[in-house]
């Protein structure tokens, strides 16, 4: 065998097994877990490393899935971890603020605490930032998150946030929410009717139905009717 098509060979060997990203390896991401709140400062420095643009896509850029699963899992089992990273919705870098909110979504987190981080991000300038706090919202069923999404209703003008917002409210039972997607299904904007159809589809309940199937009898854009 030529030297080739030996290395040629293994280079297909190491791509059909799926290595873990981003070089850190799986006993150091257990240490790290095991390492707990107290560990984190040590962990939130690489956030600013990975493209979250690219995660939101669903593809997995490098440490992306090692960071999101060590803050994760740390931030559910450890409720002192989740000022640790919440904090750094206040930094000026936007990157940062990114991986936190985005790390923060995918560990569902359901701690009332997070209504005051999440306060600071649903008026951060990045629609993306308010785009995820807003879907954060929805695992925040008390007085303090149903006032905060009631808040976004009031101010916000983009209508994929004010969507989540009203879905929230509308799935924690508060009437303020169903009026506000009926109001948003009726809107002139094709993107305001695919946002209140999407968070429709989350509402339980016979009048959600009856709201879904009245706009699909009314709707005529086809991007509204995929949703």
């Amino acid at each position: 065998m030529n030297i080739r098509r030996a290395a040629g060979l293994v280079l297909a060997l190491a791509l059909a097994v799926p290595a873990w990203s981003g070089g850190m390896s799986r006993q150091e991401v257990d240490r790290r877990i095991q390492a707990g709140a107290a560990g984190l400062p040590s962990v939130l420095p690489l956030i600013s490393q990975v493209d979250w643009e690219e995660v939101q896509r669903g593809r997995h850029p490098d440490m992306a899935d090692e960071l999101i699963e060590i803050v994760a899992t740390v931030s559910r089992r450890d409720k002192g971890g989740i000022p640790v990273v919440a904090a750094l919705l206040r930094s000026k870098n936007s990157v940062e603020r990114r991986g936190a909110i985005e790390i923060l979504r995918q560990s569902e987190i359901r701690d009332d605490r997070m209504v005051a981080y999440l306060d600071q991000a649903i008026k951060d300038p990045d629609v993306t930032l308010r785009l995820q706090a807003a879907q954060l919202l929805q695992f925040q069923d008390s007085p303090k998150g149903d006032g905060l999404c009631q808040g976004v209703l009031a101010t916000e003008t983009d209508p994929r946030v004010k969507a989540l917002a009203a879905g929230a409210l509308a799935r924690h039972g508060k009437p303020q929410g169903m009026g506000a997607l009926k109001t948003l299904l009726r809107d002139a904007s094709w993107e305001a009717r695919h946002a209140a159809a999407l968070a429709l589809k989350d509402v339980p309940g016979a009048e959600s139905r009856a709201e879904i199937e009245a706009a699909i009898r009314a709707e005529s854009s086809p991007s509204v009717l995929s949703a």
